[in-house]
């Protein structure tokens, strides 16, 4: 079954999808932040990053978790001062490095497996826009604590699932 074989992409492939990013990363003229930085921090961000989408896409951490995590990254690039556009950028580049590794993969046998790549493809985008949202949100001085207390948090993540506006009371 397909999802089987993507959760086990994701599992077995950490490692070169990793070092591939991290490449990426170091290489690309967007992200110039990222060039010096220990080669060792940035392998252990991006572990981190599908981690949290591999346990996310299991269903064993909520989409809130998923919402600090991102939040406190936002936080921590702000502290570095690296500049916003090349944090965001570094979760394109995780997006599209997953992609193109599942594409050389040749994942899809039949018409079945289209169809769930694509349902796939969906929630993947759904984790990474709420990424950049949350990233964006930690940058700004988003606290989720307070958000928490007042609801907020799970206000936005409901209009993520509904179109809704965050701010809409329920």
């Amino acid at each position: 079954m397909l999802s089987d074989r993507l959760a086990s992409f994701l599992e077995h492939q950490a490692d070169r999808l990793t070092a591939s990013w991290v490449a990426m990363l170091k290489s690309n003229h967007n992200t110039p932040s990222y060039h010096d930085i220990e080669e060792n921090d940035l392998v252990n961000r991006i572990h981190n990053v599908y981690e949290k989408l591999s346990m996310w896409l299991d269903w064993e951490i909520s989409s809130g978790e998923v919402a600090r995590f991102f939040i406190t990254c936002g936080a921590e690039r702000k502290a570095e001062d690296t500049p916003l556009s090349e944090s965001i950028y570094a979760i394109i580049l995780a997006r599209r490095n997953l992609f193109d590794h599942l594409m050389e993969q040749s994942v899809i046998q039949d018409a079945l497996d289209l169809q769930r790549l694509i349902e796939f493809n969906s929630r993947v985008t759904y984790f990474f826009d709420k990424a950049v949202y949350f990233v964006i949100k930690g940058y700004e001085g988003f606290e989720p604590e307070k958000a928490e207390r007042e609801g907020l948090l799970d206000r936005i993540l409901h209009a993520f699932g509904t179109g809704t506006s965050p701010l809409a009371k329920h």
